[in-house]
This record gives structure tokens, sequence and C-alpha cells, in this order.
């Protein structure tokens, strides 16, 4: 009898015992397991988010990649939500042998994604693709860069242990010992060294050159567009040996950027181009930079005139693509004009100003306007006024022989010196049979002009522009179809999942029996 009291008693105790401190020790456990499993599930579904969408980012354009080193996703919104979810299924609904209860302690019961945002290319006014452009030209531009100081530097330290006098050179230099004449000598050994005022001195005169003309109207109509033509081509011939060689390749403004997509007011595109020009007035030096690496990649990775001078059989939509960047036409011939008239324009700036600093010529333009006033009614300033015209047409007549130099590839120093000026006062009549005294060993080359009016640009004309000859270059030399506006630069969206839980025995009885878990993820290129 006391043994079976006994036996009541200890099992009454240890059934207390296993109520009031095993089961909820059981219960915390439970519960702190499922915490972790939960933590940890979530950290899963966060990689495999990721890893989807950047396993969706990898099917961007091969051949945009290959031939400009720009990143581009073309697929709408559907096609984008679809691949994701595939990867995303491939990755969290597999099965697993872990437990004979449950698949895996990390798959869902369900899930769903859903593209919240989408961010094109040509967002913000072209800037996302600016931005691309700017990167991938620091990416390979730095490391080049860095490779030539360095051969650069060692080059110069052994120049300097073979001549120590090396750097006395310029010492010995004394201005005041130079004829006025030979002031532009002094100028161009200052231009061959790169130095800051030289460089913007060049700024200056490229932001006060308002060239005015442009917008060479296309029609319809083929008989106004013939007269266009011939207009064009007799324009032309001054500063080109033979125009019937031109290329005369068009292309169509359907579906170009810079014709469907819509601007933002306070940054309008004018993609006629040439009147966008703008000083770099209140630019900051890392907006300089930036455009100075955009230049450079537009320089390396479209061809101009000097490098197709004659029609090619090259599978090119246009020959002349940095010409079109500048002012938008979509004919060759046309932006060649417009192109040409820029130079003729900057060249008479340039040579305006060395005029000014020729006793010799001012002297000459000086008699000829005092002719000129004999025959007119006098007041006061004629003199002058004439003298400024004669140098004006004079400096122009110069600048259509260095634009024909320059379309020759050949080299146009900024400022000329006596040596390098060709035209007499006497013989600007004569401009078509004079030839170029200009050797065109030294100076700036046409490409070289060409850029230093990009760079002065308004940026969205540049950018859709730029983007107008990548669409139409790849869709013809691959033979697809290629819409840029089209082509993602990143994307936002968010990963929902519907969960069971494994130990949380009490939330299975007694609570919710699934939970959810929402995961959102923004990438781009």
């Amino acid at each position: 009898m006391n043994r079976s009291v006994t036996f009541k008693y200890a099992s009454g105790a240890l059934s207390h015992f296993a109520a009031s401190v095993i089961l909820p020790l059981l219960l915390i456990f439970s519960m702190v397991c499922e915490s972790a499993r939960i933590a940890n599930q979530k950290a899963v579904f966060s990689s495999a988010l990721y890893l989807s969408s950047f396993s969706a980012l990898s099917s961007y354009c091969k051949e945009v990649h290959s031939d400009y080193g720009l990143f581009l996703l073309q697929m709408d919104e559907k096609e984008l939500s679809d691949e994701i979810s595939l990867y995303l299924n491939k990755n969290l609904m597999t099965c697993s042998d872990l437990s004979s209860a449950y698949n895996s302690f990390y798959r869902p019961e369900s899930l769903s994604y859903q593209i919240d945002n989408l961010t094109y290319i040509t967002d913000c006014d072209g800037q996302l693709f600016a931005r691309s452009v700017i990167n991938y030209s620091k990416d390979t531009l730095i490391p080049h860069i860095s490779e030539l100081i360095l051969s650069e530097m060692c080059q110069n330290i052994n120049t300097i242990n073979e001549n120590p006098k090396v750097f006395t050179e310029f010492e010995d230099l004394k201005l005041s010992d130079l004829e006025e004449n030979d002031v532009s000598s002094v100028w161009d050994k200052l231009l061959s060294g790169f130095d800051n005022s030289t460089k913007d001195n060049f700024k200056d005169i490229l932001q006060e050159t308002n060239p005015s003309f442009r917008d060479v109207s296309l029609s319809i109509d083929k008989l106004f567009d013939t007269m266009i033509t011939i207009f064009s081509s007799s324009l032309l011939s001054l500063i080109v040996n033979d125009p019937t060689n031109l290329s005369q390749l068009t292309i169509s403004s359907e579906h170009l950027p810079s014709e469907t997509v819509m601007h933002s007011e306070n940054d309008p595109a004018d993609n006629t181009g040439f009147d966008s020009l703008k000083p770099l007035s209140g630019s900051t030096i890392s907006e300089t930079s930036d455009k100075l690496f955009y230049t450079i990649y537009l320089g390396d990775k479209f061809p101009c005139f000097t490098d197709y001078p004659e029609t090619s059989t090259d599978s090119l939509p246009l020959l002349y693509q940095l010409e079109y960047i500048l002012c938008g036409e979509s004919k060759d011939v046309y932006n060649l004009l417009v192109t040409a008239t820029a130079m003729v324009m900057i060249r008479a700036s340039c040579n305006l100003l060395y005029l000014f600093t020729d006793s010799d010529k001012l002297s000459d333009a000086k008699s000829a306007a005092e002719k000129m006033a004999a025959g007119l009614a006098s007041f006061p300033g004629i003199v002058e006024i004439l003298t400024f015209f004669i140098l004006t047409v004079w400096a122009i007549a110069e600048g259509v022989i260095d634009c024909r130099d320059l379309l020759d590839n050949k080299k146009v120093a900024l400022v000329k010196s006596p040596h390098t000026w060709t035209l007499d006062i006497e013989n600007i009549g004569s401009l078509l049979v004079t030839k170029s005294k200009n050797p065109g060993d030294s100076g700036l080359t046409y490409k070289e002009y060409l850029l230093a009016l990009l760079a002065l640009q308004n940026d969205t004309t540049t950018y859709f522009n730029t983007m107008d000859m990548i669409q139409v270059t790849t869709a013809q030399k691959y033979g697809c179809r290629f819409i840029i506006k089209d082509c993602l630069y990143g994307f936002s969206g968010t990963l929902k999942t519907e969960n069971t839980h494994i130990f949380n025995f009490i939330g299975n009885s007694f609570m919710n029996k699934q939970y959810s878990v929402t995961n959102t993820l923004t990438l781009t290129y």
C-alpha cells in the first residue's frame, strides 16, 4: 500500500515537473529554433532574389557591349518578371532530402514576384546613359593614361640624366627681344606644351564662336530635296576636292531616341544640334572632367569625315557619325556641311585674332579701307569700320583654306604664324585656286576641332544623338530590331512568399499556420 502511494506521488511529481519545467523549455527551444530558421530563411530569400535579378541583367545586348562597352537590357516588364520568377523557382522551390516531413527548412509554400518600377537608359534626359559612358571611359582610359604617364616619366628621367639643362631652355627666352611678327611663334610653342593659359584661351575662343548656319531642312518633295543637294554640293566644293564622292547615306528618324523620348522642360534637347552650344562657365571640376571623358569616348567609338573621306562600302548607316552627333541631320552630306561651316567660323575667329597681332597685315587692310573710303561719303570712323570688315572677310577666307586643310587630314595650328598664313589681301578673290602654305604637321586635326565643338554642345542633345547612332548602327550591323528607348538601366521588384511553421507547434495549432516574407530589391547596371 505504501509502495502504491509512493509510486502515485512520484508519478504526479514527475508529471508536474514535466508540465511546469520541461514542456516550457521545449516550447522555448522550438520558438528559438523557429526564429533562427525564419531569420535564415529571409536571408536565403534575399540572396536568391539578388542572384535571380542579376541573372536577368546578364541578358544584356551582347552586340552593344562588344561595340560600345555599354550594358543595355532590352526587355519589357512581363518578360523581365517571368525571367526573374523562373530563376526564383529554380533557386527556392527545389526539393531537398533534409527532412522526411518537410522538403526543406527554407522552401516556401508559394512565391510571387512583381516588378515595382523600371528605369530606362533614356530617363533623366539621358544622364543615366551618359553615366554609363563616362564610367566605361574612365575604366578603359585611366589605366591607359597611367601607363603613358609612367612611360613618359621614365623617358624624362633618362633625358634629364643625359642633359641636365633640359629645363633651362626657355629661361633665356625674352619676349622683348622678339619682333612683333614673331609673337605667334611663341604662341605655337606654348600650345605645343599644352599649358593651362592656352587651354583657357582656346575655350574662350570657342565660347565666343556662334555659327549661324544650321538646320538644313529636309523635305519629302524630291524636287526640293534635289535643290538642297545641289546647294550643299556647291558650298562643299569650296572645301572638298570632289563633292561627288561624298557619302549620300541617309537614316530614317523613325524610332530614334531623339525623336521619340520626351525631355524635361528644364533641359530641352534641340536635336538639330548646332545652335545648342553652351559655355562651360559655372561647371564644376567634376562636371568638366566627366565631359572630357564623354568626349574622349565619342572620339574613340564613332568615325568622322576624315575616317571615311569618300563613299565607303562599310555597312554603316552613316559614315560621318561624329558630325551627326553634333548636328543631328539625317543625311551625311548635310551634317558635313553644317560641321564644315562651323569649322570655317571657328578658324575665322582664330585667324582674326592673329590678324590683329600682325602689323603688316593690319597696314594692308587699313590701306585697302582708305581706298574704299575715298569713294564713299566721309563720316567719322569709316576707315576703322571698313578695316574691321576687311579683316573679317580676310579671316573667313583664310578659314575656308584652313577647313580645306582639315578635311584633307592636315593639322591646323590654333593660332597661325606668318609661315602658315596663305592668303594675301590681293588674292582673296582667287580662293578656289589658292594652294595652302600650311605644311599640316603641327596643330589640331579635324577630329580634335570637332570634339572640341561636341564638348561645348548641349548635354542632352549630345546624349540623345549618341544614342541615335548606337541604335541605327547596331540594328543595321547585326540585322536585328534594336530600340534603345526600350532598354533598361535598372529596376526594382518585390518577392513575396507564403511559408509554413516547422518548429513553432503552438503557432501551427492555435495561430495562423502560414506567415509571409517580403523582400524588395533595386538593381542597376
